[in-house]
């Protein structure tokens, strides 16, 4: 896994992030999609016989494309990265 930084929101705070396969994705998870952070709920990541595994509807160019996933740790904080 590839460890890169990113912003959570416009104050420009880097985090520590990671990119996965889709299929590595949990629901509780925080993900970096469509230029900003967000919570993977329940209803956020399908199954589809056909496209595989979608995250907001998006399948990730069938599985090639990574998910960049926040890393988080005890009590689900985020790792923050210093310049």
């Amino acid at each position: 896994m590839k460890t890169i930084s990113r912003p959570i929101n416009e104050s420009g705070h880097l985090f520590a992030c990671e990119e996965v396969h889709i299929s590595r994705v949990r629901r509780g998870d925080i993900v970096f999609h469509d230029g900003q952070a967000r919570t993977v709920g329940k209803k956020s990541l399908r199954h589809d016989m056909f496209l595989g595994y979608t995250l907001f509807g998006d399948p990730y160019l069938l599985g090639t494309k990574p998910v960049i996933r926040f890393i988080t740790r005890d009590g689900d904080n985020l790792i923050p990265v210093n310049n």
